[in-house]
């Protein structure tokens, strides 16, 4: 109290002083506040940041060593084969053309279960014929592709089957990477319009799954597309159309390709049994 000794006579003075003091100390500490929330604020930013920057860096080192964006396939569809299909805008293929397909036939046997149709006149097809037999009809002429070293169809088994006409118009298969059959030739273009029906009133049963169609010659990538007997991610190959069934529900199969040429689907149903 000595430093308020001289204003002892002067009480308004005192209190006057003490209360600036009051006010300065009040003062002090609210900056001092302000000082440690400010850090606090630029602290857990700089955590924020280096948080992004880290998952960033987890991300892009996952997409790298993956070769690209995960990808996965957890659907099909099934089909009954009594009413089921899925219908499509017309294709038209040209000279070159590659048809991918995953496939779990349940029934196979001496007449065609189509795995591409003209479901309006049947005047175009590519299909399963036998076990050891794939049809090509284009422009109502028929070839059939035949196998003679046993890599023949399997019946309730998904296999992998494609089927590529070159620029010599030479036709050729692969089951699951491997040749199937020696070479056809046919010349004529046809049109499409649906996926397992074969004519007005028939249809293949089994699975389906990736369907992809490219108008060029894809032989050479015949071991990537089968990946080893699980669906690969194609996306780098441009396909004109790729319906990969992972809706998951309602009628529309999305063309993931570039022809953007989305499907109906009548009937058929999604499973989660897929080619692995």
């Amino acid at each position: 109290m000595k430093k308020y000794k001289p204003y002892l006579t002067r009480v308004d003075l005192v209190k006057n002083q003490v209360e600036r003091e009051r006010i300065q100390e009040q003062e002090a500490k609210r900056k001092r506040k302000q000082r440690i929330q400010e850090q606090n604020r630029q602290n857990h930013l700089r955590y924020q940041e280096q948080l992004r920057s880290e998952m960033a860096a987890r991300y892009f080192h996952s997409v790298i060593s993956a070769g690209g964006e995960s990808f996965s396939n957890t659907k099909s569809l099934n089909f009954d084969g009594s009413n089921d299909f899925v219908s499509l805008a017309s294709i038209s293929l040209s000279s070159e053309f590659t048809i991918s397909v995953w496939i779990k036939p349940t029934n196979i046997g001496s007449t065609t279960s189509a795995i591409i149709n003209s479901g309006t006149n049947n005047s175009n097809r590519i299909g399963i014929y036998d076990a050891d037999s794939l049809q090509f009809k284009l422009g109502g002429s028929n070839v059939y592709l035949n196998e003679t070293g046993g890599n023949n169809f399997l019946e309730n088994v998904w296999q992998h089957v494609l089927v590529v006409r070159d620029s010599s118009n030479n036709m050729t298969a692969f089951r699951n990477g491997a040749s199937f059959g020696t070479s056809v030739t046919n010349s004529n273009t046809g049109t499409f319009d649906s996926l397992f029906k074969f004519k007005t009133t028939s249809y293949s049963s089994g699975g389906l799954d990736e369907i992809a169609i490219w108008n060029s010659d894809q032989s050479a990538n015949v071991s990537s597309i089968y990946n080893s007997g699980a669906p690969n991610d194609i996306s780098s190959l441009n396909p004109l159309h790729w319906w990969r069934f992972e809706e998951g529900s309602g009628t529309t199969a999305t063309d993931s390709g570039t022809g953007g040429n989305n499907g109906t689907i009548t009937g058929a149903t999604y499973q989660t049994d897929v080619p692995s």
